[in-house]
């Protein structure tokens, strides 16, 4: 065997070791969004592609007066769905900002779409064989190419 035959096959076999140490660094960090459904009731940080970026609107109830007046009033309320990496309602997992934890988030998640991004926390599994994860504070997102500090 010649040395430059030597030199490409040693480049080869780094190459090899460096793609399984990498696949291996992106599983015990984290998991894809279709594998979450898998990780039910797990703390994880979970990653894929932001495709939408959804809010959803839907009313609330509570008093408006302490009794004896017994008003009440129907505020709405509206969470913040991140769709990973398929439309719904194809998607596997969804990340949820509920509207009392909006605030600590940046006001323009719809700039999200199309960029990767991971996010951290307890993994739970809804209805359809889907995956959802319940976001309350922004430094358990991370987007590629973007700092989280909230607002």
């Amino acid at each position: 065997m010649t040395q430059r035959t030597h030199k490409g096959l040693t480049f080869i076999a780094i190459l090899i070791f460096a793609s399984v140490a990498w696949t291996q660094v992106q599983s015990e960090n984290g998991i894809w969004s279709h594998e979450a459904k898998n990780h039910d009731g797990e703390l994880a940080m979970v990653c894929g592609a932001i495709v939408r970026v959804h809010k959803e609107r839907q009313a609330g109830w509570g008093p408006l007066m302490q009794p004896p007046y017994q008003t009440y009033f129907d505020p709405i309320i509206e969470d913040t769905i991140l769709y990973f990496d398929k439309l719904p309602p194809d998607h596997e997992f969804a990340a949820v900002i509920k509207d009392d934890n909006r605030g600590a988030f940046p006001d323009k998640l719809e700039s999200f779409v199309g960029q990767k991004a991971c996010v951290y926390g307890k993994i739970l599994k809804y209805k359809d064989n889907k995956a959802v994860m319940t976001l309350v504070r922004a430094d358990q997102i991370a987007v590629e190419g973007m700092e989280m500090d909230g607002k």
